[in-house]
């Protein structure tokens, strides 16, 4: 996606969320357990007493969802307007 993007903020945001994406599969890694979702992982994780686990796993959320903001108030605001011109 960064490269099929020439808005600056729009590949800007892409690249940054690259580095993160590279950081939650770090503290993946630390879960030895695949889990399909990382809402579900971390309720289970929380069930079965791994609060460690679940810690990272809502820190993932909490990125993912801080980039789906940003993602989109880019694209409402400038990456919108630049298409309409």
């Amino acid at each position: 996606m960064v490269g099929a993007t020439e808005h600056p903020e729009l590949r800007q945001a892409f690249e940054e969320h690259v580095e993160v994406t590279r950081e939650q599969v770090r503290r993946l890694d630390l879960i030895t357990d695949e889990m399909a979702g990382y809402g579900t992982a971390r309720t289970f994780a929380r069930r079965l007493g791994h609060e460690r686990a679940a810690a990272l796993l809502q820190q993932t959320l909490d990125e993912e969802g801080e980039t789906d903001h940003r993602l989109t108030a880019i694209a409402e605001g400038m990456v919108n307007r630049d298409a309409q011109r």
